[in-house]
């Protein structure tokens, strides 16, 4: 067996220890390590950004305390500066409270041991502190409610699932997560995979409709996906929805085509993503009507459709 104890003096530790033919001798491949150290990592700061979003930044460490071993710990170095003391009692609270509420067998990691890969079918508050979990098969369990919080999280999930990775390794057969004096999780080879994160769809965190007048900066026949200029003069892709105005630009005689720098007054419908692991927003924009259209120029032959990644001076008409 291998262990490190993560853990600072006076305050509240987190131990993960392995067992397996691989760790035989004490010793463990750092490539096996390292996701599990950057999986404590990664939760705690999760953790203190969903559950402690007033408290700093809180780091996670190596020590190096012989040749050969190391030591991993919290620093906390943040919230002392703050005045909370690593003798304070309430900030020692505050770390016990999360290590306990993902670590421990009351706590995420034991309810997603639990659970063995099945997702809830209902999740009913019973009052401030506590959600009941009932799975298909009608067996429930009762959480705190920062839990169930945290196991809905696509971060924090992903990051669990990285703590437990090692144990997908040959030779290594256990993983048993200990934080503080908590009841501790120990999971198998055969339970890695309840811990693998599901699949989480992107958050709609915009679905507005405008009216705004949009520069035309190429089109494409065989498309209804044109290019735009907004009024801040950005370029966007849009889809044309407005069935109607696609049937009459469609049939148009050529001298009445729409051109480079012509302009649409439209009604605008933009959809904005957020990816719940990166935190990246998509925006997609679509022209649901067309009310007006405005001629600027002539409209000349010879556009170019421009790709995705193309700079904005790109698909111009050819003069």
């Amino acid at each position: 067996m291998v262990s490190w104890r993560i853990n600072l003096p006076r305050m509240p530790g987190l131990s993960l220890r392995f067992d397996g033919p691989a760790v035989v001798d004490h010793s463990i491949d750092i490539s096996v390590l390292t996701p599990a150290l950057m999986a404590v990592g990664d939760l705690v700061l999760q953790g203190r950004t969903e559950f402690y979003p007033d408290a700093p930044k809180i780091n996670v460490r190596l020590k190096a305390t012989q040749p050969g071993s190391f030591v991993a710990f919290l620093d906390l170095q943040n919230w002392v500066d703050q005045a909370i003391s690593l003798l304070n009692s309430e900030g020692s609270e505050a770390l016990r409270n999360l290590l306990a509420l993902l670590f421990s067998g009351t706590g995420l990691a034991g309810a997603v041991k639990w659970l063995k890969g099945r997702r809830p079918t209902d999740a009913k508050q019973l009052n401030d502190d506590t959600v009941v979990l009932t799975t298909a098969d009608g067996d429930e369990l009762r959480v705190p409610v920062k839990v169930w919080q945290a196991y809905e999280s696509p971060r924090i999930r992903r990051a669990l699932e990285h703590l437990v990775e090692p144990v997908d390794n040959e030779g290594i057969e256990s993983l048993e997560i200990q934080a503080d004096d908590e009841d501790p999780v120990s999971v198998s080879s055969d339970e890695v995979r309840y811990f693998r994160a599901p699949a989480f769809d992107s958050e709609i965190v915009t679905d507005e409709t405008f009216t705004e007048t949009l520069t035309v900066h190429t089109t494409k026949s065989e498309s209804n996906r044109w290019w735009f200029r907004d009024q801040r003069k950005e370029l966007i892709r849009a889809d044309i929805e407005d069935k109607g105005f696609i049937d009459r630009y469609q049939k148009s005689a050529p001298n009445e085509r729409i051109g480079g720098n012509d302009q649409l007054r439209c009604r605008v419908r933009l959809v904005q993503r957020e990816d719940p692991l990166s935190g990246q927003v998509t925006s997609e924009h679509f022209v649901t009507e067309v009310i007006e259209v405005r001629h600027i120029t002539p409209p000349r032959q010879g556009q170019i459709p421009i790709p995705p990644d193309a700079p904005p001076d790109a698909g111009q008409p050819i003069t």
